[in-house]
């Protein structure tokens, strides 16, 4: 609860929050304290061509030129800098990218469970 607060707050996104219970194998209740946050939408700040993404390379196919992977993020500055405190990028919508200003509010809470990567801004 206190995260979904947090990032309510301080994410500066706009943010889906979907609560649930969760229960054990034998269909106990252990928690109803647990919430699914979905930032809406992406932010388009990917410099790709200083990026490692690899593409469909199938010519004629539908998905010709669609993302496959991405190995290295590099950020473009000036759009990065409009980009909310947490957000998605259309390369790969299911990662989250946060901002220094929310991970400072993360660590100064003493939430756990959070692995942070940096990426390079150009």
């Amino acid at each position: 609860n206190d995260v979904k607060l947090l990032f309510e707050s301080k994410s500066k996104a706009q943010i889906e929050a979907c609560k649930f219970a969760l229960y054990d194998q034998k269909k106990r209740l252990l928690s109803e304290d647990y919430w699914i946050i979905n930032p809406i939408g992406v932010t388009d700040c990917v410099n790709r061509a200083a990026s490692e993404i690899e593409y469909l390379d199938a010519p004629g196919d539908a998905y010709h030129g669609a993302v496959v992977g991405v190995d290295k993020y590099v950020f473009d500055g000036k759009r990065v800098a409009k980009a909310p405190n947490l957000f998605r990028v259309p390369e790969d919508s299911t990662e989250f990218f946060f901002k220094e200003p929310l991970v400072d509010e993360i660590a100064k809470g003493k939430f756990t469970n959070f692995v942070f990567e940096e990426i390079e801004v150009d």
